[in-house]
């Protein structure tokens, strides 16, 4: 009995804290909106939500693709097929979420380019490995390196230039089965 009011003052102190801590990271939170949309306050609970330029940028995707792209190639060079499907349902993952953004930067629809050339083409090459597994790989390999400059050309990026690697930066994982 006597034990009671030092367990229950204990367990006051301890949901206060848990209460400082979430309402800390509330106004995290509240800071990263107000800079993400230049100072705006967030909208009012239940506050309707306008339309407005989205801010996501397409570089990092467009890297993890490259990446995963890469490591693709050094599975099928390798003779591992499961290794290179993984890959390229990342690969697909990764335009996917491209394509979902609905982004049109500088009047040019990318995620709409990314649904014409990236995901028909990984699609593709999905249905190939589907039936065949990696025999078509080295052509499958071109078609997507293709298929990335030329949605670059079409995009107004052509200075960036997609090519099979010729070495692996991966030097901590191994491809083979």
């Amino acid at each position: 009995m006597q034990r009671l009011p030092a367990l229950l003052a204990l367990a006051a102190i301890v949901a206060v804290m848990m209460l400082m801590v979430r309402l800390g990271k509330l106004e995290d939170r509240l800071m990263r909106f107000e800079n993400a949309n230049g100072g705006a306050p967030a909208p009012a609970v239940g506050a309707p939500v306008l339309a407005r330029e989205p801010l996501q940028e397409v570089a990092p995707y467009m890297g993890r693709i490259q990446n995963y792209l890469q490591k693709y190639v050094l599975a099928t060079r390798a003779g591992n097929e499961k290794l290179a499907y993984f890959y390229v349902d990342e690969i697909e993952e990764s335009m996917e979420a491209v394509a979902d953004m609905d982004l049109i930067d500088q009047g040019i629809p990318i995620s709409a380019h990314m649904r014409t050339y990236g995901l028909a083409t990984i699609n593709t090459i999905e249905d190939h490995m589907k039936e065949d597994g990696l025999t078509r790989a080295d052509a499958d390999l071109e078609l997507l390196v293709n298929t990335c400059n030329t949605c670059h050309e079409r995009t107004g990026h052509d200075y960036v230039h997609i090519q099979l690697p010729t070495n692996s930066r991966f030097s901590d994982q191994r491809f083979e089965p």
